[in-house]
């Protein structure tokens, strides 16, 4: 068997174009373990065609090559398969001279492959959300068709004067080449009333062009990148008889049956059920992107893994299936220990087909996981752990690893049970290390304060983590006189993180002439990283290391004063203080409860948050309390508000950038009393989960079933504009009882004025706080009702709201939450009355 597979893709199209988010998967994602790329170039190159000769592994230019001399350096090359991946059949007289000895095109591949012919990758300048349906701003549904009505055959010129004449209100929009008022001749003559049809002069499909359109009418020779483009954006698209099958039986495949039309009859019959029911046309519209998410067309990973499958089985041939279950098993080993998780992924699936062990399900489960497919990963984690007879067959390091990725991706793609996995976690985890007790607990107990429990129980329950450390010998570290007081800054979070924002001042704004900084960063490293290990005296990169190797660490620096960062969050290093490796350990930002170590002498708070005497009871620790517990420095160079967006969008816009894990039932039913109060808003969700397509649907249907209008919700992913989507933003609305901290500072930052409630509890108060500390207390509520009431007013006063837009960066400016000098100052004032 040869060891590699050598296959070319030829194409005029590997340049800045519509095919570009369609062809890049080709190139660079492929298998360099079992597989040989090279790319044919036939068209004009620009700047990005050096990307694809970059990410092939040889390259040829035959753009200037007659046929014959372009088939001769192809055959030179000995390929074991050319495709022609255009959509406009570049390489067919190149292939009557047989350069290769398998020579198909894109439309041959996607019949071996029985589904799709391309993936479509996600690149810069696409949309990251779902485009608002153009009937909330017109009233009417607009019609969209993207081909030359001259071109038009006469059933399809019948098809839309049947669906126009039962929908009379409904708009057409018309794509034209040059403005010419006799492009639409054709649609008059047929009977379409001229003020139903509007021109848009544009070349061809763009995303502003589908912005306007509701639902698009797939007439013509309708291209994959245009099917691709209209579902993405999130507008319904008609297939016509006379598109391609492949696209009937992918929409059919996805549950859109009744478009993916057999007839002009059953078409147009579509289209005017979408247009009459715009409930169920909001309804789809929300809900098409993540669809589309979900399938090998925006995976392209997993397309990736389709498209290779059907190589090597072209070039391999049949085995048998002990010959191709060992094939299969060595490579997925192969490639899960070179942490290649994408073929690693094909390979363990066929095997687990084949024939079904613990070993390729685990690689399977990982490959899943780190493929991002959540879902996936859940649902084979609960088949080994849910299946009685599987479970006694494993052991127990395989029983807590089963465990762990089912409580790592539960977060994601099942909310609902994360609590019940980490508690299953940590049950299985018994009889292994300490870490793996320390780290599960932590993460139940940082899900659990998204509850709405009461102090007592919320404090019950972080005590349970001290009897983690019943079996251990602490150090015991002495007060040693260094002339200057030695402060150890314990955090996963000295990188790029939400946390860096807060941390910073500990070491660029220390006082050197008193203080020695050492930072133990358990995390990742990056360039922030090294600007922070830059101001400190000493520096140590920990992540993957023990407690107990961490403390020995700390106690071999004879740090004076210990400062934890992280709390029960992952990777926090937490489980060190347990040791005492320092003789004052202190703990608090990023965390929002007590620790529940009594080895934790003090926790850091504000007196807004906690003030004196309502919640010390509810901490193991003494509670430091300064003027503000955040000091904040947001990313530099950031926009300003211009004011708010509503003055000229005419809607208001709220927005809830919260992690997704704090959102609960009751929060979205105060919100839809919100909405449904302030008439024609929309509220725009951004959240990490939503990247996830089965969170996307999930958080959809949640929303619908109870009440929400989810024509009027916007949901977006992780992107790198994060801070500046705020600038979209009106009013942001804070989750409870676990309300934002650096979501809320952000948020005030780029003008967005931030509604909250809160109660007793130390964790409900964290924006309260920082609202207080910047003047606007007066948006934060006791109740649900004033919460209700001030979101409302803000909706309803424009021009307060311009105002606030306006002015709050500065109100921040001005305040002790921006005040790095001071803030220094009074926390390194506590480090000297702690640390004598």
């Amino acid at each position: 068997m040869k060891d590699k597979i050598r296959v070319g893709y030829i194409s005029d199209e590997f340049c800045q174009g519509p095919m570009l988010p369609l062809l890049v998967s080709f190139f660079g994602m492929h298998d360099s373990d079992e597989f040989e790329v090279i790319g044919y170039m036939t068209g004009t190159a620009d700047m990005l065609t050096e990307g694809f000769r970059e990410a092939s592994d040889e390259w040829r230019d035959i753009s200037k090559c007659g046929d014959e001399t372009a088939a001769d350096v192809i055959r030179r090359d000995a390929l074991d398969i050319l495709v022609d991946i255009s959509e406009n059949g570049v390489a067919e007289k190149i292939f009557e001279r047989r350069p290769a000895q398998c020579c198909l095109s894109i439309s041959d591949m996607a019949e071996k492959l029985g589904g799709i012919p391309y993936g479509m990758a996600v690149l810069p300048g696409m949309p990251i959300a779902n485009i608002l349906p153009p009937f909330r701003r017109r009233g009417s549904v607009t019609f969209g068709i993207f081909c030359t009505p001259k071109n038009m055959t006469r059933e399809e010129v019948s098809c839309l004067k049947t669906i126009l004449k039962h929908v009379p209100s409904a708009k057409l929009r018309v794509s034209v080449s040059v403005p010419d008022a006799s492009m639409a001749e054709p649609l008059l003559s047929a009977g379409i009333s001229a003020g139903t049809i509007e021109l848009a002069v544009e070349d061809g499909m763009n995303w502003e062009s589908l912005s306007a359109v509701d639902v698009l009418l797939g007439f013509g020779e309708l291209r994959t990148w245009e099917l691709y483009m209209s579902l993405y954006a999130g507008v319904p698209t008609l297939l016509s008889p006379s598109s391609p099958l492949w696209m009937h039986h992918f929409l059919a495949d996805k549950g859109f049956e009744k478009w993916a039309a057999a007839s002009f009859e059953t078409q147009a019959e579509a289209a005017i059920r979408l247009a009459r029911g715009k409930e169920m046309l909001a309804k789809e519209r929300a809900s098409l992107r993540a669809k589309l998410q979900k399938t090998a067309v925006m995976d392209v990973r997993r397309f990736m893994n389709e498209w290779e499958a059907a190589l090597e089985k072209l070039v391999r041939g049949d085995e048998s299936s002990e010959e191709r279950l060992a094939f299969c098993r060595k490579n997925a080993k192969k490639r899960f220990e070179k942490e290649n998780f994408r073929p690693a992924l094909r390979f363990s699936e066929e095997a687990c087909a084949i024939e079904k062990s613990e070993e390729m399900a685990y690689i399977r489960g990982v490959s899943l996981w780190k493929n991002e497919r959540l879902q996936d990963t859940l649902d084979i984690a609960a088949e080994w752990l849910d299946d009685a007879k599987l479970r006694d067959t494993l052991t127990k390091e395989q029983l807590y690893a089963w465990c762990d990725l089912r409580a790592l991706t539960a977060g994601h793609a099942d909310h609902e049970n994360t609590e019940k996995y980490l508690l299953e976690r940590i049950d299985a985890s018994k009889p292994l290390p300490l870490e793996t007790q320390t780290g599960a607990y932590g993460q139940w107990l940082l899900s659990f304060n998204a509850k709405d429990v009461d102090e007592r129980e919320l404090f019950q329950k972080h005590c349970g983590y001290q009897k983690l450390f019943e079996r251990i010998t602490p150090l015991k570290p002495k007060n040693r006189n260094h002339g200057k007081l030695r402060i150890g800054y314990l955090s996963p979070n000295l990188n790029h993180h939400v946390m860096e924002y807060f941390v910073w001042p500990f070491f660029e704004c220390c006082d050197r002439e008193k203080f020695e900084i050492y930072g133990y960063n358990t995390g990742k490293i990056d360039d922030r990283t090294e600007k922070l290990k830059s101001f400190a005296k000493g520096w140590h990169n920990l992540e993957g290391k023990t407690a107990w190797e961490i403390a020995e660490t700390v106690c071999r620096d004879e740090i004076d004063v210990l400062v934890e960062l992280g709390g029960h969050t992952s990777k926090s290093g937490l489980a060190v203080f347990a040791y005492k490796p320092a003789p004052v350990q202190i703990s608090g930002l990023g965390y929002m409860a007590t620790t529940g170590l009594t080895e934790t002498d003090y926790f850091i708070t504000d007196g807004f948050i906690d003030p004196l005497g309502m919640n010390d009871e509810y901490f193991t620790e003494k509670l430091l309390r300064l003027t503000s517990q955040f000091c904040y420095r947001p990313r530099p160079n950031l926009p300003e508000s211009k004011g708010a967006p509503c003055k000229a969008n005419g809607y208001v816009t709220f927005g809830v950038f919260n992690n997704y894990l704090k959102i609960t039932d009751e929060m979205l039913c105060v919100w839809k009393k919100i909405m449904d109060i302030v008439p024609n808003s929309i509220m725009l969700f951004k959240s990490e989960s939503y990247s996830v397509p089965e969170m996307a649907l999930k958080s959809l249907d949640r929303m619908e079933k109870l009440g929400m209008d989810i024509g009027r919700i916007i949901l977006e992913g992780a992107s790198p504009d994060y801070m500046e989507r705020y600038l979209n933003v009106d009013i942001a609305l804070d989750t409870y009882p676990y309300p934002g901290g650096a979501t809320t500072c952000d948020a005030l930052w780029m003008g967005v004025p931030v509604v909250t409630k809160y109660g007793t509890r130390h964790s409900s108060r964290f924006a309260y706080g920082i609202l207080s500390e910047v003047g606007l207390s007066e948006l934060a509520s006791k109740d649900e009702e004033g919460y209700v009431e001030r979101a409302v007013g803000l909706a309803n006063d424009v021009e307060l709201l311009d105002a606030l837009h306006k002015n709050i960066r500065g109100m921040m400016q001005s305040s002790k939450l921006m005040n790095a000098k001071s803030y220094m100052k009074e926390v390194e004032k506590l480090y000297e009355e702690v640390g004598k």
